[in-house]
């Protein structure tokens, strides 16, 4: 092996030794499901819904779903390792006002109202005019203790919402089977030769 090759394999191995082993533990970890998982920041109670609007977001069709690819494992971890505490309780409100609302609107408790219906009501929050998405988006973009007390509850529900469907998308197209099977990306770019 000639020098330039060895130093360009020694680069190689100083790169992959720097990635974060906390990194890669979330999307190692994701692949293997323990039938007995908590969620740390998503409320146990809620991980069905999350599940549920993963489901939404990223349905099974050609390609994996959402939860094929446990992306519920994924939000929680990455909730619990990049949010602050702040804004993991704001996730939770979140979490919560949505199943309020959801109860409230099918008059059933969160356990008993089926998939189709909570996939008809979030297709309401998320079929929005383009004026509206941009009100939404305006009001999310404010700190939560400057919205005014009777639009809280509709800001807690979108940014749960929003939060999902990120994150959810985040983990889908980062996870090793979109981006090896689904997308082809070569992992491997090959080497740089300056002095061709």
């Amino acid at each position: 092996m000639n020098r330039r090759e060895l130093i360009k394999q020694m680069g190689l191995g100083l790169g992959y030794m720097s990635i974060s082993p906390a990194i890669l533990n979330v999307f190692q970890s994701c692949k293997q499901v323990d039938k007995g998982w908590k969620p740390e920041v998503i409320p146990l109670k809620l991980k069905g819904l999350t599940d549920v609007m993963v489901d939404f977001f990223l349905p099974i069709t050609e390609t994996p779903g959402g939860t094929d690819l446990n992306l519920t494992i994924f939000i929680d971890k990455l909730l619990l390792g990049a949010e602050t505490l702040e804004m993991q309780n704001l996730f939770k409100a979140g979490a919560y006002a949505f199943k309020e609302k959801l109860e409230r609107t099918c008059k059933l408790s969160i356990d008993k109202i089926e998939k189709m219906k909570i996939n008809q009501i979030l297709k309401n929050y998320c079929d929005l005019s383009e004026t509206q998405t941009q009100i939404v988006f305006q009001n999310l973009d404010r700190p939560f203790n400057q919205v005014e007390t009777q639009n809280r509850e509709i800001y807690l529900v979108y940014h749960f919402i929003t939060k999902v469907r990120y994150y959810a998308l985040l983990g889908y197209f980062t996870s090793q089977d979109i981006v090896e099977d689904v997308q082809q990306i070569n992992p491997n770019l090959g080497y740089y030769n300056a002095c061709v």
